[in-house]
């Protein structure tokens, strides 16, 4: 079931709306329906708050779920979403939809090798130049470093985005409760892991480098990052 062989026209067609009523277009990768647009959501399943936190030494000893704008402009929030603590994405409560789940590194595997063996690589080898095909075709800006060959910011940048995946640069809320990275790098939590792990495995996307859903480790539980979700 690949939604993108009819175009994107009708892929965005599809949509999954959250407590809050905000509302996520989605898209179909091989039976995996995943939304398109970074997590907004300001309660947990139940209808319990989840607290926007901006101060940044209590966003460094948090030990709860929080959310924040990227600099704590709600602006920021308008354009790419909230950044969320693992703790709220590991709560029982439930921070996706009824239905839905933050996506796992399972997930974000099975897409990666699916927009590979379906053409979205940027050489058609089975190495991870997947960057300029989940980026958006917006808001990239250079790092300082000179663009790799396949990434967002090489080439035309309207030309980014070809697998419908609309990876936006959203930037991160680091343990001392910093922000860093907006326009030059966006990085997803995966859901799933073990509460009990001091560090929590995430996936990204950077501005200057071609791979896309980089296998690139852990970060603390207090980081503040984006999140994807997918149906269950």
């Amino acid at each position: 079931d690949f939604c993108l062989s009819r175009g994107l026209g009708d892929v965005y067609k599809r949509q999954v709306t959250d407590i809050d009523n905000n509302q996520y277009p989605s898209i179909i990768y091989d039976g995996d329906e995943w939304s398109t647009k970074n997590l907004e959501v300001e309660r947990y399943r139940n209808g319990d708050i989840i607290p926007q936190v901006q101060d940044q030494t209590q966003w460094a000893n948090l030990t709860t779920g929080a959310w924040c704008y990227y600099e704590n402009n709600s602006a920021n929030g308008t354009i790419y979403g909230k950044l969320y603590n693992y703790h709220a994405v590991n709560d029982s409560r439930g921070l996706a939809p009824q239905g839905w789940h933050v996506a796992t590194g399972g997930d974000y595997f099975r897409l990666t090798n699916f927009l590979i063996d379906n053409g979205f690589n940027c050489f058609e080898t089975d190495t991870n130049r997947l960057g300029k095909a989940i980026a958006s075709t917006n808001l990239w800006s250079s790092t300082g470093v000179s663009p790799n060959t396949c990434s967002p910011l090489s080439g035309n940048i309207s030309d980014n985005n070809s697998s419908g995946f609309n990876g936006l640069p959203s930037g991160t809320r680091d343990s001392s409760g910093t922000f860093t990275d907006i326009t030059g790098a966006t990085r997803w939590w995966t859901g799933g892991s073990s509460a009990t792990n001091q560090s929590i495995d995430f996936v990204d996307l950077i501005g200057h480098l071609g791979s896309g859903f980089r296998d690139t480790g852990s970060a603390p539980q207090v980081f503040g990052m984006a999140v994807r979700i997918v149906k269950d």
